[in-house]
């Protein structure tokens, strides 16, 4: 047996804390256990049988032979080549009722699916010959489109049945309202995500309703009457211009009673279409250090997490994983989404544009920075978003883990000290 490359180490004042980032396992070694533990990594001593257990079901060992790089590269190709599911995000409409002045769809002409459309969408999602689909609605505002939703929504539940179709919605949350949510529950629609950026003095600067009107109480209302039937998600965008107002969002939600019924995050806002980096946005250390200072008010109620291993795996560069438009043109990312000359193909003639699909299905993060390959968050993150890679050649996308990882392991020994008390 030996030690895996993928463990870090704290010392505390009970002893030391294992983290392995591979299986997000937490393991605390008392003095005793220490002490084995560090003899069997010096001089290969034996280890007690129960302490050797908990190692190896933490990944924190494992046998001499295993190439754990290999491994996380196989896992990875493993999740990105499966074939019994089917993953589409279905932008029924690029339209929004919303003119957020950050919105990277700017200058994309405002569509709707028609039936035709959708018709084709249904076959081409039949030719896949999949298992299981899951799908997430997006736009766009998609809740422009309900009526489409709840056609396509029944054809896909007629296909796939009840148990093997799943799906979940990006929305701006102002139509959302309690017989809008019914609707969508009904449709195996489990969760929706909804953005909020301040409280309602600044969201209202920055997510503005097209009339003119701030959408803040609105938004804030349908949470209050809908989170009993759907769960919801509060995103919270964040740059350097809004960040201070973040602790004042969360402040209302609490005062609510909200922040026990729906989860949220907080996300760096991101130019992904720009040459260079805006001024406003984070860098990932910069977003980091804010991220400490959110959660460690608000970490009572969903506290910052180790992350579980996705072995890097986005959507985009998955085999069977698209991105559907209004006008039915397929595409590997949605933030590629309207863009002239980056679609794949169409629900008309499937795949046409083979070399733009080859370049996302073909991709590995060592050809555009090899210094991840040694990174120890490799199977969590691997580089990071692709099309940040690939667009700008980004060499700041690690996740936030990677800086604050101190903080959130000390924080869960303080919870396990704080639940034997």
């Amino acid at each position: 047996m030996k030690e895996s490359e993928y463990n870090i180490y704290y010392k505390v004042k009970e002893g030391t804390i294992i983290y392995n980032t591979i299986t997000a396992a937490v393991l605390l070694l008392d003095t005793d256990n220490e002490k084995d533990f560090e003899n069997f990594k010096s001089k290969n001593n034996k280890l007690p049988k129960e302490l050797e257990s908990n190692l190896v079901k933490g990944g924190m060992i494992l046998d001499d032979n295993l190439d754990e790089k290999e491994l996380i590269n196989l896992k990875h190709m493993e999740k990105r080549l499966r074939h019994d599911d089917l993953s589409l995000t279905i932008a029924p409409t690029s339209d929004c009722n919303f003119r957020c002045p950050y919105c990277y769809e700017k200058g994309i002409e405002h569509k709707y699916m028609d039936k035709d459309t959708a018709s084709k969408l249904i076959e081409f999602v039949k030719k896949q010959g999949k298992k299981k689909l899951q799908v997430m609605w997006y736009g766009g505002e998609p809740t422009l489109s309900i009526d489409l939703i709840q056609d396509l929504s029944k054809e896909f539940i007629d296909i796939f049945g009840q148990e093997n179709y799943t799906a979940g919605i990006v929305t701006n949350g102002y139509l959302l309202d309690r017989d809008m949510a019914k609707l969508l529950t009904n449709l195996n629609v489990h969760f929706a995500q909804i953005t909020l950026d301040g409280p309602k003095e600044y969201h209202n600067k920055r997510r503005i309703h097209k009339s003119g009107n701030g959408s803040f109480e609105e938004i804030i209302k349908n949470i209050e009457e809908i989170n009993d039937l759907i769960s919801i998600i509060i995103r919270i965008n964040v740059d350097k211009s809004n960040i201070e107002y973040t602790i004042r969002l969360l402040q209302l939600l609490e005062q609510k009673d909200l922040l026990n019924k729906v989860r949220f995050y907080i996300a760096p806002i991101s130019d992904v279409n720009a040459e260079k980096r805006n001024s406003y946005c984070f860098t990932q250390k910069e977003f980091s250090e804010n991220e400490k200072l959110v959660y460690k008010y608000f970490g009572k109620y969903h506290p910052m997490k180790p992350p579980v291993s996705s072995f890097g795996v986005c959507g985009a560069i998955s085999l069977d994983s698209f991105v559907v438009s209004p006008d039915g043109k397929l595409y590997k990312c949605w933030d590629e989404i309207g863009r002239h000359n980056q679609e794949i193909g169409d629900v008309f003639n499937g795949i046409t544009n083979i070399n733009h699909y080859l370049k996302w299905v073909s991709y590995h993060i060592n050809t555009y920075n090899k210094k991840c390959g040694s990174c120890k968050y490799l199977s969590t993150c691997f580089g990071g978003c692709p099309y940040k890679n690939m667009k700008r050649k980004e060499k700041d996308n690690c996740l936030s883990m990677k800086y604050n990882e101190e903080e959130v392991i000390l924080g869960l020994l303080e919870k396990r000290n704080q639940m034997n008390v």
